[in-house]
């Protein structure tokens, strides 16, 4: 028999381990725990993972259709807030509001998957962008943590279910059930079970595995994927309803946004769901989701972690992070059981379309040139002044931009080759952290050189392992995170940003302008000549177009990969040192608002978010834009909640508009039109 209740052996065999090691990690737990397995322990266990169960599940439906969503953390807080107003009241208003935050996550999820579909963006991009503006309305909904959620609905969510069941089930070994655990199930059983056995979720599955053989046997592959998307929205605002049930309050935090976006990519993966897509269900990622939270659980009642670490709350981040990619990898690893090298390799084809880069570059220029325009009207009807074309104002937007365009220049490297590296955030910080601890005239130099090493292990990751480098770069982030949290213990380090650093990044020598500036122009310029004219360039180029090709053509594609990543990370620590000196000091999580500029600065400068087709010239118009965009919406004094959601919905709208078939049509008649007056002129 290959499938047991219609579902394969394969997916079978691996959440069924996620479910042994689960029990065993909760053994572990229940023997370190003063309470063992008392009912209160088991409930409160249950609990602590809940949420993230409902994310996993939602991640897993993404990945079953061959897509995935980095919005899913974002989705969950935004319920979250939303739930803090409307779930309190009458049973009646609390079931209204239960609905509308169920409304609210599964539309979320449909608008990520149109934007997949019909905008033909790349599901990273689209859902790193959604979420991003799902984040800003979760923000401008909750300001700051409050709202009253009822009580009455957290405690028939979170205590033992004897509290609601009938007094004759109460009395039985059902009452000490988690009510928690019951919703999972009903979840599964009620939600998900019918759909996976109806056509949706047949075809769910045929869309992940092969989405052109889907097409061609007549199955509405674009409908079926943003469906997909829809569902995986709709638990995660399951997740947010039992989140803020729990904490009866609402909150928009961005590091929980993360969190649960991370952690429900590795839960479904440990708990089996392949992603390649068209493997996995959702039962393996709550076991997965719960090996995940029993891990943590385990880190803060034991002494010592496998009898070796000490397990101090410094520690914990950087065992999470390690757990992470470990899992990841484990998983991605699969693929390499049932796929050869050129099969995996050929997962890796890019467009050859032809390609305008600098029509995205003209678009880009025009919507800020109208955005520019408006702020200076809407400052003028105030009664000030517009500063956009102070020379102090230019000037501080280019020092803004040379910091920006280091990473950038990486972001650019790594897409370029097909990949993308999410690691940036805590890659800048490491780098501007361990560099101002050890400071001295080495300082510029340890950063670079850490920089090399995080790509070093990044290019090994995606070159040598063959783990998506979406997934792969996001557990380095984790462990970076960690590993700053341990060297610190939680603080910035005491050392300030060293003379070189400030000399750099801060002071000005030569015709007023920044040093900070000329660095970062002297860098690009030697970048784009190299690129330009060097073998290792057109290599580069070739591994974006096709990375099959590029091997079967002699190209040594391991290590260009690893080299650019390594490259990229240099960019990294060269940047954070002149933003270390532009700031003074170096401080926790100084990364973070630096992850969507870059990649934005990239896409908008025309290079192809896939891969081959781009010029480092075109990304630093990118980068001019992004940086007069984001100063455009706070000289204006937008909130920043408004701030993140203009932000993502600009760059939403220009993706869309590049990949526009409208715009590919004006740009060729606009071709022949200049075609047909240079034969007449002639």
């Amino acid at each position: 028999m290959k499938h047991i209740l219609g579902l394969p052996h394969r997916w079978l065999g691996t959440a069924f381990t996620a479910f042994i090691l689960l029990i065993v990690a909760y053994g572990i737990y229940a023997m370190q725990h003063p309470s063992g397995f008392s009912v209160n322990t088991i409930t409160t266990n249950v609990n602590q993972g809940g949420a993230l169960a409902f994310a996993a599940m939602g991640q897993s439906i993404v990945l079953l259709a061959g897509g995935i969503d980095l919005s899913i953390g974002s989705i969950l807080v935004l319920v979250r807030s939303v739930a803090s107003h409307v779930l309190h009241g009458s049973p009646l208003q609390v079931a209204l509001g239960l609905m509308a935050c169920l409304g609210v996550g599964f539309g979320a999820g449909i608008i990520n998957g149109a934007i997949v579909v019909y905008g033909r963006i790349q599901p990273v991009i689209a859902t790193l962008a959604t979420g991003a503006i799902y984040a800003g309305v979760a923000l401008a909904i909750r300001p700051r943590p409050g709202g009253d959620v009822s009580e009455w609905l957290g405690d028939v969510l979170t205590y033992e279910a004897d509290l609601w069941l009938p007094e004759v089930l109460g009395d039985t070994f059902l009452g000490n059930l988690p009510s928690a655990a019951i919703a999972i199930g009903l979840t599964i059983l009620l939600v998900w079970m019918p759909i996976r056995h109806a056509m949706l979720g047949r075809t769910i599955i045929a869309v992940g595995s092969n989405s052109n053989s889907a097409r061609i046997s007549g199955i509405a592959v674009d409908r079926v994927t943003i469906m997909a998307y829809g569902l995986g929205g709709l638990f995660a605002a399951f997740g947010g309803i039992f989140l803020a049930a729990l904490t009866l309050t609402g909150d928009a935090n961005a590091v929980q946004s993360g969190y649960y976006t991370l952690n429900s990519l590795a839960a479904s993966v440990i708990g089996g769901t392949s992603l390649l897509g068209g493997v996995g269900g959702v039962l393996g990622a709550v076991f997965g989701a719960y090996l995940l939270s029993m891990m943590a659980s385990i880190m803060r009642v034991t002494d010592k972690i496998l009898g070796l670490i000490e397990a101090s709350p410094l520690v914990q981040p950087l065992i999470e992070g390690l757990v992470l990619l470990i899992a990841i990898s484990v998983g991605a690893a699969g693929a390499l059981k049932t796929k050869n090298r050129l099969s995996i390799l050929g997962q890796a084809d890019r467009s050859r379309e032809s390609h305008d880069i600098w029509a995205a570059v003209r678009l880009s220029c025009g919507l800020v040139a109208v955005l520019l325009v408006i702020a200076s009207a809407v400052l003028i009807s105030r009664g000030e002044t517009p500063p956009f074309f102070s020379p102090d104002f230019l000037l501080l937007q280019l020092q803004s931009a040379s910091f920006l365009a280091m990473f950038a220049v990486g972001a650019f490297l790594v897409i370029k080759i097909g990949q993308i590296d999410l690691s940036l955030p805590w890659a800048i910080t490491a780098c501007a952290m361990i560099a101002t601890s050890v400071g001295g005239a080495w300082a510029i130099p340890i950063a670079v050189g850490v920089g090399a090493m995080i790509g070093l292990l990044n290019g090994l990751g995606v070159a040598v392992l063959r783990i998506p480098s979406i997934i792969f770069t996001l557990g380095v982030n984790s462990i970076l995170l960690g590993l700053m949290v341990l060297l610190t213990g939680g603080f910035a380090p005491r050392s300030e940003a060293t003379d070189a650093m400030v000399f750099l990044g801060a002071d000005r020598s030569i015709l007023f302008l920044p040093n900070s500036v000329l660095a970062a122009l002297a860098v690009i310029l030697a970048m784009a000549w190299f690129l330009r004219r060097s073998r290792i360039g057109r290599e580069i180029e070739a591994i974006g177009f096709s990375e099959g090709a590029a091997y079967l053509s002699g190209v040594r594609t391991p290590l260009v990969i690893i080299g650019v990543f390594m490259v990229a990370g240099m960019c990294t620590g060269f940047g954070a040192s002149l933003l270390t000196g532009f700031s003074g000091k170096a401080f926790q999580d100084m990364g973070s608002p630096y992850l969507m500029p870059a990649i934005a600065a990239v896409v908008l400068g025309g290079t192809r978010i896939t891969g081959g087709s781009g010029h480092l010239i075109a990304v630093i118009m990118g980068v001019l834009v992004v940086t007069l965009l984001q100063s455009t919406l706070a000289v204006v004094q937008i909130p920043s909640a408004w701030r993140q959601i203009l932000y993502g919905a600009i760059l939403i709208v220009i993706l869309i508009a590049q990949n526009s078939e409208t715009l590919k049509l004006f740009m060729y008649h606009r071709k022949m039109r200049r075609s047909l007056q240079a034969d007449t002129a002639t």
